[in-house]
């Protein structure tokens, strides 16, 4: 259990302090939310999801931040942050690699608080990550079952870079 946050040195780069960043939409993120709606011609969003978890078991762990980037197919493309009070320990393992620790989401809000606005964010929308399919996802639905706010994403089309690397090294 980390209680105080360790030396950003000892971690990697420091946290921003805010919990939450809603609807950012720098130049930058318009300019690649434009080649993606493009290059992949969509038809409808396409929301990015990356998680950072109290762990690496779906069954137990719980998560402490979500950022979502959803592109329209507009190309018009938006970002959400947030950190989530997890209501139980941060195991240091788990702060070893994403820098989030207890006394960073000790003020934030729990998932059951952000789960009206993180499942705005991601509904009519196809889903996009990193080893979405096999983590994000289910963990996902278990915090959002347990929040009282099912989220239905079956009709979502995924974009799971990690299974796609899989199949191309087949």
């Amino acid at each position: 259990m980390v209680d105080s946050c360790p030396d950003p040195a000892e971690v990697g780069a420091a946290q921003e302090s805010a919990h939450i960043n809603s609807g950012e939409q720098s130049e930058e993120l318009q300019g690649l939310g434009a080649k993606l709606a493009e290059r992949l011609e969509l038809t409808r969003a396409l929301t990015f999801v990356d998680l950072e978890t109290t762990g690496l078991d779906v069954c137990t762990a719980r998560i402490v931040e979500v950022a979502l980037v959803r592109v329209e197919p507009t190309g018009s493309a938006a970002s959400f942050a947030t950190l989530i009070n997890p209501t139980i320990s941060i195991p240091a393992e788990a702060t070893r690699v994403h820098s989030i620790c207890n006394d960073d989401v000790a003020d934030a809000p729990t998932f059951a608080e952000a789960a009206a606005t993180v499942g705005s964010w991601l509904a009519e929308s196809d889903l996009g990550g990193y080893n979405l399919a096999r983590f994000d996802l289910p963990l996902l639905d278990a915090e959002f079952e347990r929040a009282g706010h099912p989220f239905a994403w079956d009709e979502a089309r995924i974009l799971d870079a990690c299974a796609i690397f899989k199949r191309m090294e087949r």
